[in-house]
């Protein structure tokens, strides 16, 4: 399969093939004799989660909860600090730590209660993370 895919690309573009698949070096697929419909499900399995985490990940933002999950962006970036797709990686991770240290968090707003209304636009963001997942 991939010597012929090799034939291919040297006819259709007139040049050889890319030197990294053919050199040692290269991923050399010829040799792992991997099955063609092992490798195919494999690499659609990793597409179909990837555009699973990213969709989640646009839905985190355009939900609004985004500045929960990841640090904000600094006013001299020009692009944001994470993607998407970490957005929607770590979204679990973070209801993971703060279901962990809530017990923590409430008593530490007992002592503050200036910032009660911080910690409730928090436990407003994690039911809207958790409704999501």
């Amino acid at each position: 399969m991939f010597r012929d895919l090799k034939s291919d690309a040297a006819r259709s573009w007139g040049f050889p093939p890319l030197a990294i698949a053919s050199r040692p070096g290269g991923y050399n697929l010829e040799n792992t004799k991997v099955n063609e419909r092992r490798l195919i499900a494999i690499i659609l399995l990793i597409c179909l989660a990837y555009t699973i985490t990213t969709l989640q990940g646009k839905f985190l933002q355009n939900m609004g909860v985004s500045d929960y999950i990841c640090r904000p962006t600094e006013t001299e970036r020009s692009t944001q600090r994470h993607s998407l797709f970490w957005m929607g990686l770590h979204a679990p991770d973070w209801i993971k730590s703060l279901t962990i240290l809530s017990d923590l968090a409430k008593s530490l707003m007992n002592l503050k209660p200036h910032k009660r209304l911080n910690f409730q636009r928090v436990l407003n963001a994690l039911s809207v993370i958790h409704s999501t997942l």
